[in-house]
């Protein structure tokens, strides 16, 4: 039987990789890609704690990061924007933090995974429905006023 890891370990591991992250991606841009996939991690981690503050500014600078990527190189990067879009607007959700906000980060991802799903039906298909879910519920809550 495996127990189930305690999330402030994981925070705490997470805060490292982060701030060793910065501290590489300071000298070798290279490391941004690898920032951003830590401080998405870390934000869940945060998220598992009730760290909501925490967990949500961390989520805003991964998608900071997604964002300037996708600039970059958006066929390597978009999915990563989406998900990471996906995510933080999940996170809102179950913090209890239905907002506008997330209303139009879940819009934002369903639009790129929409993208992504008529260049790859198959690749894409399930993330495209959660997306969908995840926007309609956020309609339900209040999320987003039409």
């Amino acid at each position: 039987m495996t127990e189930n890891p305690d999330p402030r370990n994981a925070v705490s591991a997470g805060t490292e990789a982060v701030k060793d992250l910065r501290r590489l991606t300071n000298t070798d841009p290279e490391f941004v890609t690898d920032l951003a996939m830590a401080l998405s991690k870390l934000s869940v981690a945060l998220a598992a704690t009730k760290r909501w503050k925490d967990a949500l500014t961390t989520a805003d600078e991964a998608v900071t990061l997604r964002r300037r990527l996708v600039t970059d190189d958006p066929a390597t990067h978009e999915p990563h924007l989406a998900r990471q879009l996906y995510g933080f607007a999940s996170m809102l959700l179950v913090g209890g933090i239905a907002t506008a906000q997330a209303a139009a980060m879940a819009q934002e991802s369903l639009a790129i995974y929409r993208r992504l799903l008529e260049r790859d039906p198959a690749g894409f298909r399930i993330e495209c429905q959660q997306a969908t879910l995840a926007l309609t519920e956020l309609l339900k809550t209040g999320g987003m006023r039409r």
